[in-house]
């Protein structure tokens, strides 16, 4: 019944004003539902799985319902391109048209690939139900690797609960994206190193398996990897400090996936070396600067967000209960610990978990909150698993109250902390169908931008040099496969006068203006058109008010310029014949 809720308020027919109570009273039901049969004593393991799993999938529907006929995130149209190249060359060694870094880690691409060529099913298709998959599995795996870590199946069940609640599940982890299926991988392995430290099986049953996912790990996604080494390292020294029997094969783990990784950087992802050394610079600065109160970064919880304030708030709220969780999860445990021997992977996941989340929270109000929304997902690995106990120790002490309220309680905070996250990773845009509000976006991404793009790969071919706002940039380069600028997109929109805009064109070497007439009459949805620099050059920055339609007009009397294609929202100017 809640699924059916939830996916009637993506019905043609819903006003807009129900959409939202039609959303989150189905979710609701579903969370409840799914809480309270798994929560049941007599239920058995399969039983949570399958509502595990149910949840994963009812989670994914609205990511495909926002727009079912195309995808309209950046990532997906990244991947989807490096799919369609590997698919059409017949090797990794592709050249994405705007952002390089996806080529360079094909994990994602070559699942895809693989599970077209198995089953015959179109690529649209298969892309669709590769983070579908994923989304399935997440929960299902940290299930298992709470298990793993020695948690009754109830408590492994609430951990996997918990764990949907973090802020990527919802959204990004729904994206047909490298971290999509590097989060799957990380929490893999380390499900996977979780049972081999308890299994009284020989080690080398799992040696295979973990390598395998390591190496999977390390192909698909950069990031992903090294929060993976990060983990790894920090169960390898809570292993040598504890004196665990199996401590030299934990130090050895983490020191083959680092060696992997280099190795991968240095022989196949080439680019991604300067872009991480130059990211990673980045980062340092950004957070010095949030700190000195000299930051403008624009990753700030509920930045450029057309949310309501109640669902805003709810998505504090929801950060504070984890707090909670976490203080109250590592008492808990630390009150165990004289009847229970701690291993290094509890102490591990402590660190990687509470207490790294709790020390970025802070974070998240501030311009450096990049490090909160990249780590988040990854550190709810540990949040989830001690969270999970704080609420079977609140069952403790409040189940003489009777089990109705003991359940109660624990499916509310649980509901709390999903809804939570599905406000903080809400869909960028916009969570339902609309009519578009805001220009050079995710929404700008629609039908009749694609079918321009795919038109004129028909006419001019691929790889051509352009300039065109943010939002066609994208589907142009991915969609149109034509090379984006690096840099410089906006100069010839901003020239002073026509002589300028031929001038500034030859000297980009661009023979192709490509414009979305929206930008005249929305604002930016991340207050530039072009690019960044606009916000950082002066007089370029329109401080929310429309680009002038006067400036776009102007390239009607270029000289070397004709106006090969108007769909009535996307104008694109080309060679004239003399100059073709």
């Amino acid at each position: 019944m809640g699924a059916r809720i939830l996916v009637g308020a993506y019905g043609p027919d819903v006003l807009a004003g129900d959409r939202p109570l039609l959303f989150w009273f189905g979710l609701v039901c579903c969370v409840a539902a799914v809480g309270a049969h798994g929560l049941r004593r007599g239920t058995r393991s399969w039983e949570r799985l399958g509502g595990l799993a149910a949840l994963g999938a009812v989670m994914y529907l609205p990511y495909y319902l926002r727009s079912p006929a195309h995808a309209l995130f950046s990532d997906d149209l990244y991947h989807r391109q490096v799919v369609q190249q590997i698919n059409e060359l017949g090797t990794t060694s592709v050249h994405p048209t705007l952002y390089p870094i996806p080529g360079e880690f094909p994990g994602l691409e070559q699942a895809t690939l693989a599970l077209h060529s198995l089953t015959g099913l179109g690529l649209g298709t298969v892309e669709r139900l590769v983070p579908l998959a994923a989304h399935i599995s997440m929960p299902l795996v940290a299930y298992v690797l709470a298990r793993g870590l020695g948690l009754p199946s109830r408590t492994a069940f609430l951990a996997a609960l918990i764990f949907v609640g973090n802020k990527a599940f919802f959204f990004f982890h729904s994206a047909f994206a490298y971290e999509t299926l590097g989060m799957l991988l990380v929490m893999t392995t380390l499900a996977l190193v979780a049972h081999a430290a308890r299994d009284r099986s020989p080690l080398r049953h799992y040696a295979v398996p973990v390598l395998v996912a390591l190496s999977a790990t390390v192909i698909t996604h950069h990031v992903s990897s090294y929060l993976l080494i990060v983990c790894l390292t920090l169960i390898a020294g809570f292993a040598v400090v504890t004196r665990s029997q199996h401590r030299r094969i934990a130090v050895a783990v983490p020191a083959i996936t680092v060696g992997l990784a280099a190795a991968w950087l240095l022989l196949q992802a080439t680019t991604a070396s300067t872009y991480l050394s130059t990211g990673i610079h980045a980062r340092l600065t950004t957070i010095v600067n949030a700190i000195t109160n000299e930051g403008s970064g624009t990753r700030k919880l509920f930045a450029h967000s057309t949310l309501p304030p109640s669902e805003r708030l709810l998505g504090y709220v929801a950060v504070l209960t984890v707090l909670v969780l976490c203080v109250l999860g590592a008492y808990a445990v630390f009150r165990l610990r004289h009847r229970r021997r701690l291993g290094p992977l509890t102490y591990a996941f402590l660190v990687f978990g509470p207490l790294l989340w709790v020390a970025s929270a802070p974070l998240i109000v501030t311009p450096g909150a990049e490090l909160a929304y990249r780590s988040w997902p990854f550190l709810f690995l540990g949040v989830s698993v001690f969270g999970a106990v704080a609420l079977r120790w609140v069952e403790q002490r409040i189940k003489h109250h009777g089990p109705v309220l003991a359940h109660g309680v624990m499916i509310g905070v649980v509901t709390l902390v999903i809804a939570g996250g599905v406000v903080i990773g809400d869909n960028e845009a916009g969570r339902f169908p609309r009519p578009a509000e805001t220009a050079a976006g995710p929404e700008s991404v629609t039908g009749d931008s694609i079918a321009a793009a795919q038109w004129f790969e028909r006419r001019a071919g691929r790889y051509n040099r352009f300039v065109a706002d943010n939002g066609s940039q994208l589907v142009f380069a991915t969609s149109g496969f034509q090379e984006a600028l690096g840099y410089g997109n906006w100069l010839p929109f901003v020239a002073p006068s026509t002589p300028k805009i031929s001038g500034r064109l030859r000297d980009l070497g661009v023979k192709y203006v490509v414009i979305d007439r929206r930008v005249t009459e929305l604002p930016p949805r991340y207050g530039y058109y072009f690019g960044q620099e606009e916000l950082y050059s002066a007089g370029l920055a329109f401080s929310g008010r429309v680009f002038p339609r006067r400036l776009i007009d102007r390239f009607d009397d270029v000289p070397t310029l004709d106006r090969i294609y108007d769909n009535g929202n996307i104008v694109i100017y080309g060679p004239t014949k003399a100059g073709a």
